[in-house]
């Protein structure tokens, strides 16, 4: 006899989810709010924060992405479009968040010839090379742009599922202690 599917994501999973999401906020904020700002030294900062920030997301994706192939899946009950349509978002939505840190890690090496995270300075299998990191960075920029879309519709569909759909669907990745959602 088959173990019934669980109706919430492993608590692992979902916490990695939510840190990621928050680590690409502060990603994207910290790329934004440099953008207006003439102080060269907070300017240094905020990019620091910015290319921390996204190879931490690289890192909690890598790892959601490992601990996600081992979990068993909630059982949602959608329609087989809906489940296909869901899977590919959530694929090109992992490339996203693979692509575009990578991306960014690249022109990190390109412009410096490292790549700084949290104190520490990598070395790079790169050489310092200008004239390639100007052709990379719209690559890395449409990609970022492209994700904040990606991401948009993400969040969107979670509360179309939760108040239109009215499934479980958000509630799945949310942690235990969540009241299930009536039906």
């Amino acid at each position: 006899m088959q173990a019934p599917s669980p109706t919430r994501w492993p608590v692992a999973i979902v916490v990695v989810h939510w840190l990621t999401l928050a680590l690409w906020i502060v990603a994207v904020g910290a790329v934004l709010a440099r953008e207006g700002l003439d102080d060269p030294a907070l300017r240094r900062t905020l990019m620091l924060a910015h290319r921390t920030a996204g190879v931490l997301v690289l890192l909690a994706t890598a790892l959601r992405a490992a601990v996600r192939l081992r979990a068993a899946r909630p059982a949602h009950n959608l329609p087989a479009l809906t489940a296909r349509l869901a899977a590919a978002g959530h694929a090109v939505l992992y490339l996203a968040l693979l692509a575009v840190p990578l991306t960014g890690a690249l022109l990190s090496a390109l412009h410096d010839g490292a790549v700084r995270l949290l104190g520490l300075t990598l070395p790079s299998p790169f050489a310092r090379d200008r004239d390639l990191a100007e052709l990379l960075e719209p690559v890395h920029t449409t990609a970022a742009w492209a994700m904040v879309a990606l991401v948009v519709a993400h969040a969107a569909t979670a509360l179309w599922h939760h108040f239109v759909r009215r499934d479980q669907v958000l509630r799945s990745m949310t942690l235990p202690g969540a009241p299930p959602r009536p039906h």
